[in-house]
C-alpha cells in the first residue's frame, strides 16, 4: 500500500502537517495534522510498503512492545483507508 496522493510534509511548532501538492492538490483539499509517529508512517507510505514493514521500522525506533506498535499502526492505517488516502 502507499499514499494515494503526493504530499509535502512540513514541521510546524506543534507537530507536522501534510499538504497535497501538484495535481493532487485539486483532488484532495485540506491539510492533515501529524504527530511524530503518524509523520513517520506517512513518510514510509510515500513508497509502496506493507503494514509489517512499517511496524518493523517503528519497532527499531521506539522502545515499545511490538504488539502495541502493530495495533497502533493497523488502527492508523484503517483511518487512512476510511478517508481514502491509501491505495
Amino acid at each position: 500500500m502507499k499514499l494515494k496522493y503526493k504530499f509535502e510534509m512540513m514541521e510546524m511548532e506543534e507537530g507536522y502537517v501534510a499538504v497535497p501538492v501538484g495535481e493532487d492538490a485539486g483532488k484532495f483539499q485540506g491539510v492533515i495534522n501529524l504527530n511524530e509517529s503518524s509523520y513517520q508512517i506517512f513518510q514510509l507510505l510515500e513508497e509502496e510498503t506493507t503494514i509489517e514493514e512499517i511496524v518493523d521500522k517503528l519497532a527499531e525506533k521506539y522502545d515499545t512492545l511490538r504488539e502495541e506498535i502493530a495495533y497502533l499502526v493497523k488502527d492508523y492505517i484503517k483511518r487512512l483507508q476510511k478517508d481514502n488516502l491509501v491505495v
